[in-house]
């Protein structure tokens, strides 16, 4: 995959991230409260060089601190965040999915107040798929060859629970 771990300034523009082969996406939007308009932001973050890579501490704090900024930039109330992509179609893949589901849940716990949601679940091919969000809609697109219709939305912290149906 070679892309790293990606993390977009918090403004009022669309995202767009390619080539989610193995890496977990994070999205979080609100209201800003002087503009009025929709904000956010995208975590593009790959587990396999994240949790290997000298750079995993700055890269977690410079999510802690877009979380925590946004959370100071939008009005109560307003803010959703979830999680797309990830690969769980072998084993080494595995456990880096639900280590980085686990620290995503933590950190938005810790700033946000409540967990985020995992749409769609990781995917049991290894294959790419695009992510779009369009922040004046606040719609959020994921464009894949393949879905694992076994598996709807769920809580990142209840992402342990759902291991087994990952791979059906």
């Amino acid at each position: 995959e070679g892309s790293g771990s990606i993390i977009s300034p918090i403004d009022n523009f669309n995202k767009f991230s390619p080539w989610f082969l193995r890496c977990v996406g994070l999205v979080v939007a609100g209201i800003d409260r002087e503009s009025g308009e929709n904000i956010s932001f995208m975590s593009h973050l790959d587990p396999e060089e994240f949790f290997s890579s000298r750079m995993a501490d700055s890269i977690s704090q410079l999510n802690n601190q877009q979380l925590s900024e946004i959370k100071a930039r939008c009005i109560a109330g307003t803010i959703d965040a979830v999680i797309v992509g990830g690969s769980y179609s072998d084993t080494s893949l595995q456990q880096g999915y639900l280590d980085l589901i686990a620290l995503l849940s933590k950190q938005t716990q810790k700033s946000l107040g409540f967990e985020p949601v995992v749409v769609l679940g990781p995917k049991k091919a290894y294959c790419a798929e695009d992510i779009y969000y369009d922040n004046k809609l606040k719609q959020l697109y994921v464009v894949k060859l393949e879905t694992n219709s076994n598996i709807n939305a769920f809580s990142a912290g209840d992402v342990e629970q759902y291991k087994d149906k990952f791979l059906k």
